[in-house]
């Protein structure tokens, strides 16, 4: 057993979904704050976007 093999896999979605929102809102603008302010928001939305469709397959799951 490896040290990755005790951490849930789940985690692995935060380094994935904050340099995604970062990359996507540098391309769309130039100035700093506004880059940090619209990638909170995108990091907000997809977030709840995979906390969804997480449920949906739980529930969905045998």
């Amino acid at each position: 057993m490896t040290f990755l093999d005790t951490i849930p896999q789940l985690f692995f979605a935060i380094p994935l979904v904050i340099a995604f929102s970062f990359v996507y809102q540098g391309t769309r603008s130039e100035k700093m704050p506004i880059i940090f302010r619209h990638s909170l928001r995108t990091m907000v939305s997809l977030t709840i976007l995979m906390a969804v469709i997480l449920a949906f397959l739980e529930w969905v799951s045998p």
